[in-house]
């Protein structure tokens, strides 16, 4: 090997050696700059659940404690009769009920290990048997899943578990109904979810309450659709991705 072919072969050697360490450099700043931004939307998703969660927080159970204030500060400043007096007393175990209810709630979609399709859907049962039990509405509730489970975070799980709450709550308070039905299944990655009853109808409840604003507006928060109409009963569906 002549000196021209060894100046050649270094040249090459050179050439080759340095797009490698510009390759790797390249390759090692790529990194670090996907795992400095997943870092980044990672804290951006903790501090927006933290807004929410004390938005929640101030909205719900700040209300519900300000009913409480407000009841027994007309129990201590009047001579309220018997009656009232326990009227007053109802709606204040009422309310604390209700609290302890929401804070639960909370508690739960912050854990982590709940983040699974498989554990909402086991609360949403529980939670709906509980509800219906010393009532006179016989409910049904099937489902029809993949047998792989599917991760879900704690802002998807309480939004679509409070619009279940709501919806089952109308049903008690306002349906007149004696029969109730939950299904819930996955098609193509999408939760599909229908509410059923066979009582009154959305007509005779009021369909610009608070109730169902806060049903459109939770399952819009997570990227869904839902639509409640009259159909021997009130039939709410509800779709929302998955991913």
């Amino acid at each position: 090997m002549d000196k021209t072919q060894i100046n050649i072969f270094l040249i090459l050697s050179f050439l080759i050696i340095s797009t490698l360490l510009i390759g790797i450099l390249y390759f090692v700043f790529q990194f670090r700059k996907r795992k400095i931004q997943e870092e980044l939307e990672k804290q951006i998703s903790i501090n927006q659940e933290r807004e929410r969660i004390i938005k929640d927080m101030h909205d719900d159970i700040g209300g519900s404690l300000n009913s409480i204030r407000l009841i027994s500060d007309v129990i201590l400043e009047r001579n309220l009769p018997e009656e009232k007096m326990y009227e007053c007393v109802t709606k204040i175990a009422s309310t604390s009920k209700n609290i302890s209810h929401q804070i639960k709630t909370v508690v739960w979609s912050l854990d982590a290990e709940k983040d699974s399709l498989i554990n909402l859907i086991e609360y949403i049962k529980h939670f709906a048997f509980d509800l219906f039990q010393f009532s006179p509405i016989e409910l049904k509730f099937t489902t029809n899943l993949p047998f792989e489970d599917s991760f879900i975070n704690g802002f998807f799980r309480k939004n679509v578990f409070l619009v279940i709450k709501e919806s089952l709550t109308n049903i008690l308070k306002h349906s007149s109904a004696t029969n109730a039905e939950i299904k819930i299944e996955v098609a193509s990655e999408i939760l599909l979810i229908e509410i059923s009853d066979n009582g009154i109808g959305i007509n005779n409840t009021n369909p610009n309450g608070n109730g169902i604003k806060n049903i459109n507006k939770r399952i819009i928060e997570i990227n869904g659709e839902v639509t409640i109409t009259n159909c021997n009963g009130t039939l709410l569906k509800i779709s929302t991705p998955l991913k």
